[in-house]
């Protein structure tokens, strides 16, 4: 998709040139950005540099993270094991297996990188951190639990002989019907376990129905959600109903605001009933759901945002919602404001990026994972 051709479907037509307002509040950088996202030309199409579809057989992909030496490692929650790629694509390595002790795990939640570049590993079931090892070293591990038995943590930064940073994943509470948006909290854990609250966001919108002797979570057609990036010793959150969002470092303390309008785009009717054909024809084998999702709420605009990360460069990439369109536009917010717009083809979860490169899960007809890398041009 061209410029011009984004900014059409987006409804903004052309638009001179915009800049950022950058501000510093207490220490605070505020970035002010554009009453509407600018499509920056040019935009820089994402070739693809490697895709392990046929190369591995993936289940359940939680995250990936690129490591300093280039290799891509991804947590294949189905085997419970973290997967090394290198950057031609080639398995090189694997580390996990299911169990309860030194280097197992019981569910892969998220990976990522301390501080000093080290990979870590966070199984929410076991609620502990592993630190995998180099060639012929052992994991140490490290305990971080959630506060209690319904909740799981999600962590976004680490560091290994400080704090943590997390936010509470998935919140285990059915209703028998209506709707409901919990509330996201992100924690900084101590090193001796103390915690303490940072801020708290709207999470994902749930509806529920009663269905035969129990309750079923629902999504809501284009409901909104908070979505995180993390690298190494930087996280950024925010929930896509603006264009409002936090940057932290990993002590915990608040470095960036980066705030805007962002786009506001109706849902077509073609849209809403495309959405609710695919949901229902996902459960056909469930009736009752299938039936529940024919009558399941759906928002009339889009998402803000469809996406979220930040690279090594601490650079902010927001995904805005493809909406019609076969290609998703993202757009990289430097420390001064816009610093230029990637396009990649739409339809798949961004796991993972660097200044470089983009790491994408996708599912092919039959529902099956693979990870597609996408080289960026400077």
């Amino acid at each position: 998709m061209t410029g011009l051709a984004w900014k059409a479907a987006f409804g903004i037509g052309p638009i001179p040139a915009l800049h950022a307002q950058v501000a510093d509040s207490a220490g605070i950088r505020v970035v002010s950005l554009p009453a509407a996202p600018p499509a920056s030309e040019p935009i820089v199409a994402a070739t693809e540099r490697f895709s392990t579809a046929g190369t591995v057989d993936l289940f359940r992909v939680t995250s990936a993270v690129f490591l300093e030496d280039g290799r891509l490692a991804v947590a294949n929650a189905g085997s419970q094991e973290i997967l090394f790629f290198d950057d031609g694509g080639v398995p090189v390595g694997h580390f996990g297996r299911k169990g309860e002790g030194p280097g197992e795990f019981s569910w892969i939640r998220a990976v990522g990188l301390t501080v000093d570049g080290k990979l870590w590993a966070y199984d929410d079931r076991l609620g502990r951190l592993t630190e995998v090892p180099g060639p012929g070293g052992e994991p140490r591990t490290r305990p971080v639990r959630p506060a209690d038995a319904i909740t799981s943590l999600e962590p976004l930064t680490v560091d290994w002989n400080g704090p943590v940073l997390a936010i509470r994943g998935e919140h285990r509470v059915f209703k028998m019907s209506g709707e409901n948006r919990d509330t996201v909290p992100l924690f900084r854990v101590a090193l001796d376990g103390a915690v303490d609250t940072l801020g708290h966001w709207p999470g994902l919108e749930k509806a529920f129905a009663d269905v035969g002797n129990g309750a079923a979570q629902l999504q809501v057609g284009f409901g909104r959600t908070l979505f995180t990036g993390r690298t190494a010793g930087r996280a950024v959150l925010g929930s896509s109903d603006t264009l409002d969002l936090s940057v932290y470092d990993g002590s915990g303390r608040l470095r960036t605001k980066i705030v805007g309008s962002g786009p506001t785009v109706e849902v077509t009717e073609v849209a809403a009933n495309a959405w609710r054909r695919e949901r229902v024809e996902a459960v056909t084998e469930y009736p009752e759901i299938a039936e529940a999702y024919r009558e399941v709420p759906i928002r009339s605009t889009y998402p803000v945002f469809d996406g979220l990360a930040v690279d090594r460069n601490e650079r902010i990439w927001i995904g805005l919602h493809p909406a019609d369109s076969d290609t998703q536009i993202w757009w990289i917010i430097g420390p001064n404001g816009p610093a230029g717009t990637v396009g990649i083809p739409a339809g798949g979860t961004v796991l993972t990026v660097t200044p470089e490169r983009m790491a994408m899960l996708r599912r092919s007809a039959l529902g099956e994972e693979y990870v597609v890398v996408y080289q960026v041009e400077p």
